[in-house]
């Protein structure tokens, strides 16, 4: 995937114009006649940067920093904070784009400080906004508690267990052990990854990948990311960074693997080939991961596994460098998860492939160990059951 700096909207119109001025496409357009350096900076001004500030926020709220920034609560940080709940100012702000159903992967990096809460429990959120109308905490979408790592999925985000009914994973209560870890401290950094393809939201902690994830209903979106807080907590939002990657769409491999509905291992593998002979044999860790992950594969473990036996056999097996590479290039644990899986059998060096996945993949769960370590090139001997301890007892 490739990092794309510019919003969606801005990209199809500027294609729907060069399609006007292309000499195939748009011989008799009035724009053909334009200069070289008449057109270029028309498309400058037609492309829009991506937008990385806050859109929408409530009105006991306060953006600074070039709208970036977000102070909450500040009636409350006034004069030490007042000593009740201030229920007017609980509430939502809206950032970043509008997140339409396949534009591709959006990362967000929200740091918080100047924390203030009246109990001690920070009750601010971030997370994903369905319904941009709607103004009440945890309302709509899909939301990251700072205070103990719970997460609130909202019931028109697929409710708790899919069930549209809204409710805490957890409990309504503060709970000890969440399914995320907790960001309350001053200066901690949280991030989501959207992905707007599989419909699945990731997350992140201090840049790192965490591997709990939450299915979002397809008709949910387009989505926004959002920032909540209580009447009784007071800090302030900072947007550190909003980043857009899109599929690389010149590749005939991954054009093919998409369009395979559904897929079938000779022709998965006559795909393969066909793209391998192209490159001169060359296979870029890149297009290995995005096949190996394509939609279409993810029910067909069969096809997945033809994939990857015919890139290792032309390649001569997996390295470290080369898994490292490749699982890099995923934005979502799951997919990384599965991609170690697949890559596994094929191993050049499996003592080495083993750390690559360790230090790549971080959060690994013991079934998943075990199943990893069943799937690479097994020693004979003492050896390969020393090995498979090691992986099940980390």
């Amino acid at each position: 995937m490739k990092e794309c700096r510019f919003s969606s909207e801005s990209v199809a119109q500027l294609v729907a114009f060069l399609g006007a001025t292309h000499p195939r496409g748009g011989r008799d357009s009035c724009w053909a006649a334009l200069p070289t350096c008449t057109l270029r900076h028309i498309g400058n001004w037609v492309l829009d940067p991506l937008c990385n500030e806050f859109v929408v926020w409530h009105p006991m709220s306060i953006v600074k920093d070039s709208k970036r920034a977000l102070v909450f609560g500040v009636r409350l940080q006034q004069n030490g904070g007042m000593a009740f709940h201030t229920s007017n100012d609980e509430g939502v702000a809206l950032c970043g784009p509008c997140m339409h159903r396949n534009s591709g992967v959006y990362i967000l990096e929200m740091s918080i400080s100047n924390i203030f809460s009246l109990d001690g429990f920070c009750r601010a959120d971030v997370g994903v906004v369905v319904n941009e109308q709607e103004s009440r905490r945890c309302g709509s979408g899909i939301w990251w508690l700072a205070g103990d790592g719970d997460v609130f999925v909202a019931g028109d985000a697929g409710g708790v267990s899919g069930n549209a009914s809204g409710g805490w994973i957890g409990d309504d209560t503060a709970v000890e052990d969440g399914v995320l870890p907790k960001w309350d401290a001053n200066g901690s950094t949280v991030g989501l990854v959207l992905d707007t393809h599989r419909c699945r939201l990731g997350f992140t902690k201090s840049g790192t990948l965490l591997p709990f994830e939450v299915s979002i209903p397809g008709v949910a979106l387009p989505l926004r990311f959002g920032v909540g807080w209580s009447g009784d907590t007071a800090g302030r939002f900072q947007v550190q960074s909003i980043r857009r990657f899109v599929r690389e769409r010149s590749c005939q491999l991954l054009q093919e693997l998409a369009a395979a509905r559904p897929p079938q291992r000779r022709d998965c593998t006559a795909a393969v080939l066909r793209h391998l002979r192209s490159t001169g044999g060359v296979l870029e860790p890149e297009v290995a991961a995005a096949a190996l992950c394509t939609e279409a594969l993810e029910e067909s473990p069969e096809c997945r596994q033809a994939i990857a036996a015919t890139f290792a056999e032309v390649i001569g097996g997996f390295s470290c460098d080369f898994a490292a590479a490749a699982l890099q290039s995923l934005p979502l644990h799951s997919c990384k998860e599965q991609l170690a899986l697949d890559l596994a059998p094929f191993a050049s060096r499996p003592q080495i492939f083993e750390a690559a996945i360790l230090a790549e993949v971080p959060g690994l769960s013991k079934e998943v160990r075990a199943k990893l370590a069943s799937r690479l090139p097994q020693p004979q001997g003492r050896d390969g059951w020393l090995r498979m301890c090691a992986w099940c007892c980390q």
